[in-house]
């Protein structure tokens, strides 16, 4: 099994895995992160804007066609969204998991108890 998807709330990284310019293959020894051969010219026009565009609501309409574009040619099939392991000590309150969020989100919430 393998995941992947956005690791930071600007995920042109993620976007790049889809670049046909990053597709794995021998001339660049298999390190590119396009792992699934995916190319579609429309798609790298997408994000060599992403990466320079400065405008936030750009920026965001220019996500949200990534993923449609990633979605609608099923270049990967999302399955699970897999969670993270987290510890707490017990005399620490306010936390509220969630399987969505990171385990930090709420941090401003925490306090010590007992």
């Amino acid at each position: 099994m393998y995941t992947n998807g956005p690791s930071n709330p600007y995920p042109v990284d993620w976007a790049l895995r889809y670049h046909s310019e990053r597709i794995a293959q021998q001339s660049n020894n298999w390190a590119g992160e396009n792992i699934t051969r995916y190319k579609n010219p429309e798609m790298d026009k997408i994000i060599e804007q992403l990466q320079t565009e400065m405008d936030e609501k750009k920026q965001t309409e220019l996500f949200r066609q990534v993923n449609w574009i990633s979605v609608t040619d099923v270049v990967e099939i999302p399955i699970v969204h897999r969670a993270g392991v987290g510890a707490r000590a017990n005399s620490l309150g306010g936390l509220n998991p969630s399987t969505w969020e990171s385990d930090l989100y709420n941090v401003g919430e925490w306090k010590r108890e007992g």
